[in-house]
C-alpha cells in the first residue's frame, strides 16, 4: 500500500498489515496513524460550466490521457523512493538502537529496534527479540521474543533462526518441538551459523526430532569443529576414537582431542592426560 507521512509529505510504501496501525516516518521520524484505505477523489465538482462556454471532449480526454501518462512514472518513482526510504529507516534506527545498547540505555535501545523491526528490519527483528527474552528496556516475554525471532528468522538471518531453534528445543514461548527446532537449526547452519550446525550433530546423535545418525552425527560435529568450535572439536575426536559414524582412527582422534584442549576443553584435557 502506498500513502504519505502527514508532517513532511514524504511519500512511502509497505505492506498492507500496517493498514490501520502506528508507523514511524523514516524521514522526520514523527508518527502516526495509517488509514485502512484511501478515499477515492471526486471525479468532479459537481459545478456547471458558465452559460456559452464549451470543453471540447476530444482535447478534454487528450489532456487526460496525457497525464495519466506523465503520472505513472512519477508514481512508480514515489514507491521506489518511499520503499528506499521505509528500508534506510529501519537500518538507521537499528544503528540507533546499537548505540543505546552500547551507552546501557535499554529503555532507549529497545524503542529503537522496535522502530526498525516494524520497518522489516530483519536485523532490528532480532536484536527486538532479544529485547523480550531478556527483558531489557521492555517486560520480558519469551512468546513475544520467539514472535519477532520467527519474523527475521523468515527472512533469512542466521542469528535468528538458531535462536528460534533453541526456542523449540527447550520450549521457551513456544511449543516444544525436536522437529521444528532441526529445522530452524538447519537453516541456521546454512547460514554458518556454528552452534546450530552443533546442535544438529547432537540431535542427529540421539536421533532427537531427526533420523538417528551417526555419520550425519559427525559430518555436522566435523563442520562446526572445523570452524573451531570446541565442544565440537570434542565430540569429533570421540567419534574417531570409538569408529561412531566415523572409521575407528586413533591419530585422527588424537587431533582432535588437541584441538579441543588447546581452548581449555577440560573433557579433551582429561581424554589426553594432561
Amino acid at each position: 500500500m502506498n500513502f504519505s507521512c502527514p508532517h513532511c509529505r514524504q511519500p512511502l510504501e509497505a505492506d498492507d498489515s500496517f493498514a490501520g496501525g502506528v508507523v514511524d516516518c523514516p524521514v522526520c521520524g514523527k508518527s502516526f496513524a495509517v488509514a485502512r484505505e484511501t478515499p477515492e477523489r471526486a471525479s468532479g465538482s459537481g459545478a456547471t460550466p458558465p452559460p456559452g462556454r464549451r470543453e471540447g471532449n476530444g482535447g478534454r480526454k487528450r489532456g487526460r490521457w496525457l497525464l495519466l501518462l506523465l503520472a505513472v512514472p512519477v508514481l512508480a518513482l514515489a514507491g521506489w523512493w518511499g520503499a528506499e526510504s521505509w528500508k534506510k529507516g529501519g537500518e538507521r534506527f537499528c544503528e540507533k538502537g546499537h548505540a543505546a545498547q552500547d551507552r546501557g540505555d535499554f529503555a532507549e535501545m529497545a524503542e529503537c529496534y522496535r522502530k526498525a523491526a516494524r520497518r522489516g528490519n530483519a536485523e532490528g527483528q532480532y536484536n527486538y527479540g532479544v529485547c523480550f527474552e531478556k527483558g531489557d528496556g521492555v517486560r520480558q516475554s519469551l512468546a513475544d521474543a520467539a514472535k519477532w525471532y520467527r519474523k527475521a528468522a523468515e527472512q533469512g538471518y542466521g542469528f535468528a533462526q538458531y535462536n528460534l531453534g533453541c526456542c523449540y528445543i527447550e520450549g521457551r514461548g513456544v511449543e516444544r518441538s525436536a522437529a521444528e527446532a532441526a529445522k530452524w537449526f538447519e537453516k541456521a547452519a546454512e547460514r554458518g551459523i556454528v552452534q546450530a550446525k552443533y546442535n544438529l550433530g547432537l540431535q542427529y546423535l540421539q536421533g532427537n526430532g531427526v533420523p538417528e545418525s551417526a555419520p550425519e552425527a559427525a559430518r555436522w560435529f566435523r563442520e562446526a569443529a572445523e570452524d573451531g568450535y570446541a565442544d565440537a572439536q570434542y565430540n569429533l575426536a570421540v567419534c574417531f576414537a570409538q569408529g561412531t559414524g566415523v572409521a575407528w582412527d586413533p591419530v585422527e582422534a588424537a587431533k582432535w582431542y588437541q584441538r579441543a584442549a588447546a581452548q581449555g576443553h577440560v573433557p579433551a584435557l582429561c581424554a589426553l592426560g594432561w
